[in-house]
């Protein structure tokens, strides 16, 4: 799902995200505080997670030591700072705790922004499908189970995915029968389940908040959906491998663990 959180009171770095972010697949979800983002990555479908230094909490240490609690909580979840190099401090602590996504904003303002969340959407669950799946898939194919893995919070059912791409349903289910991948409908089902096995190894989540994150009806429909399609249990998921499982199960389901490489063209 592509939804990014940004932490910010300035209405100039929340249009700069905007804009770096394509509207037709990536939404924004603008808060003030760190505290209230922290609550949104339990029960909203974020991917990736922005903070405007100039919202962080306390000394450079203690602000440096929240963010550090808020990825040991929700490690699926790629978070990038926007500080500026007239803050030392706060860079030297955000070093020593690990961050590794960082844009400051003397480095080309918007570009340095874009560049920024670019960075932070190569590590979130859709990103790591494409490359599990890019070397037995064409890249139009490709481009179908990414469109799923984002627009799965949009997408209600199998029609209005395939008006995303301007077709009918039967035509993209003929389309997706080629290439050895699953009916729109259930292409948006492993979607689902992909992004449940990203998230459930995440201490700071459960497998209720999960549910409600894949706005499942309660946690028994999420957890008929997960066993039939994966054949696992929540907890027996997050301690199994994850989205690896249910990847493993997809290419499994599909036949694409056969299939030979794609050749493709420099």
């Amino acid at each position: 799902m592509a939804l990014t959180a940004v932490v910010t009171r300035d209405p100039e770095v929340e249009d700069r995200a905007r804009a770096a972010l394509d509207p037709d697949r990536h939404d924004v979800l603008t808060t003030r505080t760190l505290s209230f983002a922290r609550r949104q990555l339990r029960e909203r479908p974020v991917s990736a997670l922005v903070v405007d230094s100039r919202e962080l909490p306390g000394s450079p240490r203690r602000a440096a030591a929240v963010l550090q609690g808020v990825w040991r909580q929700f490690p699926s979840v790629p978070v990038g700072v926007l500080a500026s190099a007239r803050e030392p401090l706060l860079l030297h602590e955000l070093g020593v705790v690990g961050l590794r996504h960082l844009g400051l904003r003397e480095e080309g303002g918007a570009r340095a922004f874009r560049r920024l969340l670019l960075d932070l959407l190569g590590e979130v669950a859709a990103a790591r499908v494409v490359r599990h799946l890019s070397p037995v898939l064409r890249r139009t194919h490709v481009d179908i189970v990414r469109a799923a893995m984002d627009l799965t919070h949009r997408c209600p059912g199998a029609e209005d995915f395939a008006a995303e791409f301007g077709v009918t349903r039967p035509h993209l289910s003929r389309v997706l029968r080629e290439a050895g991948l699953p009916s729109p409908g259930q292409l948006l089902g492993w979607a689902r389940m992909l992004h449940a096995g990203h998230w459930l190894p995440d201490p700071g989540r459960s497998g209720e908040s999960v549910a409600r994150q894949l706005e499942f009806a309660n946690g028994s429909t999420f957890r008929r959906s997960l066993r039939t399609y994966v054949g696992v249990t929540p907890t027996e998921l997050a301690a199994s491998g994850g989205l690896e499982r249910v990847l493993n199960a997809l290419v499994q389901d599909t036949g694409l663990a056969a299939a030979s490489p794609v050749q493709r063209v420099a």
